[in-house]
């Protein structure tokens, strides 16, 4: 598939990977705002339970949301970048992608 200037150019996994986050998102975020609703019904200790809950469930949220910005970012980055450095740019993502994966870093 031929770049088109100022595009960016996602590979199946990436899109994959993009979309799962998308749905972890969405799915953390809607999750914690019922739970929200529910710990507006109860009282005393019941409510600090459901709002410690939706807290967790909305710091999860936010931490997809940053790993699916960092991962965006990267890939402007290497549809961006200089056709020479590409392939190499490309090749060191996806071996931070597998080190992360099998957890070799963070």
């Amino acid at each position: 598939m031929a770049r088109q200037p100022g595009g960016v150019h996602v590979d199946e996994k990436s899109f994959q990977q993009l979309e799962e986050l998308c749905e972890q998102i969405v799915d953390t975020t809607g999750l914690a705002a019922s739970i929200m609703q529910v710990a507006l019904m109860k009282e005393g200790e019941k409510r600090t339970r459901y709002m410690k809950t939706a807290r967790d469930l909305s710091l999860m949220g936010m931490r997809l949301l940053k790993k699916f910005l960092w991962q965006w970012a990267g890939l402007r980055e290497v549809s961006n970048c200089d056709p020479a450095f590409c392939a190499e740019a490309a090749g060191m993502m996806v071996l931070e992608r597998n080190w992360r994966a099998v957890g070799v870093i963070r």
